[in-house]
């Protein structure tokens, strides 16, 4: 008996699970996941912003003791960083 209701309560389980597709996807869970990545995007944005611009600080220190060159390195990281957090972006964009 006790078996038999351990049956009836796995079947149970079993068929109230959903099998998403790509046209079955619930709309709440559609907009949260946008939401979430765009507020993702927005602070990667923000943080790319800032440390643009505290690179570019450090560089204006820097031109004032003549070490420029250094700081170019730091310029370019940041970039780079740019530049993969806008092509995620992008590739994400064109799949989802």
């Amino acid at each position: 008996m006790l078996l038999t209701a351990q049956l009836k309560a796995l079947n149970f389980l079993a068929a109230k699970v959903p099998e998403p597709t790509i046209g079955n996807v619930p709309d709440d869970l559609t907009k949260k996941v946008n939401e979430g990545l765009g507020l993702v995007f927005f602070f990667v944005t923000a943080a790319c912003v800032l440390g643009v611009l505290i690179v570019a600080g450090s560089m204006a220190l820097a031109h004032r003791n003549g070490e420029l060159g250094e700081k170019l390195k730091g310029l370019m990281g940041v970039l780079i960083a740019c530049l993969i957090a806008g092509s995620a972006s992008a590739i994400a964009g064109f799949f989802f």
